[in-house]
């Protein structure tokens, strides 16, 4: 994840123009700016939902980050 952040920043700003929240909490959890990881119920209560939801919403960003990396490769 970090080798995509340095690589293809074009690719976490589409995914800020898609949804702000799902950029942040994948460069939360992985630490990708600050190098710190973010637990889950953190982001959780950042977001007003729960744990289960938050895991969720960084299952949906992984999703959405192959998506464009299969369509760039097609």
């Amino acid at each position: 994840m970090a080798r995509l952040w340095v690589e293809r920043p074009d690719l976490f700003a589409k995914l800020a123009a898609h949804d702000g929240r799902l950029r942040d909490i994948l460069v939360s959890t992985f630490g990708l700016q600050s190098g710190v990881h973010v637990p889950l119920l953190v982001l959780a209560e950042r977001y007003a939902c729960t744990r289960s939801r938050a895991q969720q919403l960084k299952g949906e960003a992984l999703r959405w980050l192959r998506r464009q990396l299969r369509k760039e490769n097609a």
